[in-house]
């Protein structure tokens, strides 16, 4: 048995000890500061209690009484105190709330449940109820005006999207780097341990929700914004296709990247990719939201000139 496979068969062995499907998918990660104020020292600390007992915390930034709000849920493996790491440095998401501000939008972020200083165990199935009192939470800094909140999320805040989508009515939701929560925990394995492994690895771990982005895509009347890398291991082309076909349909915006998952998820947290003088990418952070986000909010909110 070669060395790379050992990870996988120990998580197979976990799997055949447990009862199938009770493990919980491996998508979220635990990051960030107990103490939020480290190190943003921005805008408003918030608080909220889940219905079983534990806090969320989180930001809430504002531009003004008046100002339209961009509501965030964050990918995995990105938390408001330490942003993310790269290079042995921690990027705050403190430039791009800031230059949010700038353009005339409040924001509001908040961490799901055991991530960063929220309270609780990581795990995905609960973001879509995180999500809903996370949007509770929001809208009382609009005076309960949901078509003046906009949402954005990337990757793992595809669950919360989604959630939002299905239950209430945002002016629109932007989704960058999507995921499929059916079919995630298969194509994260595929990814690393091939189609076979990943089948049987799969087999012990529980599906992280049953929403499906195609079906509440296909639904939904809120406008779109789609942005989704050209080749994508964690949402490949027979699942995405759709997705873009319907959305596209709807006369609503699908963006195809020449980005990886990954560094869309950078782009998200206001990274940005360049080609050098070598002709190779590099990579600056300059806190700038994913290209055309800010042109749809406008759009949707009826801010354009």
């Amino acid at each position: 048995m070669t060395q790379r496979f050992i990870p996988y068969m120990l998580i197979l062995i976990v799997g055949l000890g447990s009862s199938t499907g009770c493990l919980t998918s491996p998508i979220v990660s635990v990051v960030g500061d107990k103490d939020i104020d480290k190190p943003p020292k921005i805008g408003e600390r918030v608080e909220v209690v889940t219905s079983d007992g534990y806090k969320l915390r989180g930001l809430f930034i504002s531009a003004g009484k008046e100002a339209p709000l961009v509501l965030n849920f964050l990918p995995s493996g990105v938390s408001i105190s330490k942003g993310l790491k790269r290079e042995c440095t921690f990027y705050p998401m403190t430039k791009q709330l800031r230059k949010l501000r700038d353009e005339g939008f409040s924001s509001f972020i908040m961490e799901y449940r055991g991530v960063g200083a929220s309270e609780g165990c990581a795990n995905p199935e609960t973001i879509p109820q995180d999500a809903e009192l996370i949007w509770s939470e929001a809208l009382k800094r609009v005076s309960g005006q949901s078509k003046r909140v906009v949402v954005r999320s990337a990757s793992l805040g595809t669950l919360a999207s989604i959630q939002i989508m299905e239950k209430f009515h945002p002016a629109g939701i932007s989704l960058v780097a999507p995921i499929q929560p059916q079919t995630i925990n298969q194509n994260i394995f595929r990814r690393s341990a091939g189609s076979f492994l990943a089948s049987i690895i799969n087999f012990f771990f529980k599906v992280p929700t049953q929403q499906n982005l195609v079906e509440a895509s296909r639904s939904t009347t809120i406008p779109l914004l789609i942005t989704v890398p050209k080749r994508d291991e964690l949402f490949p082309p027979e699942e995405v296709e759709p997705l873009i076909t319907i959305v596209k349909a709807k006369n609503e915006t699908v963006t195809i990247s020449a980005e990886s998952h990954q560094d869309l998820v950078l782009n998200y947290i206001g990274w940005e990719m360049f080609k050098d003088g070598d002709g190779g990418l590099s990579t600056f952070y300059g806190g700038n939201l994913v290209k055309g986000e800010i042109a749809f909010f406008k759009k949707v909110l009826g801010m354009e000139e």
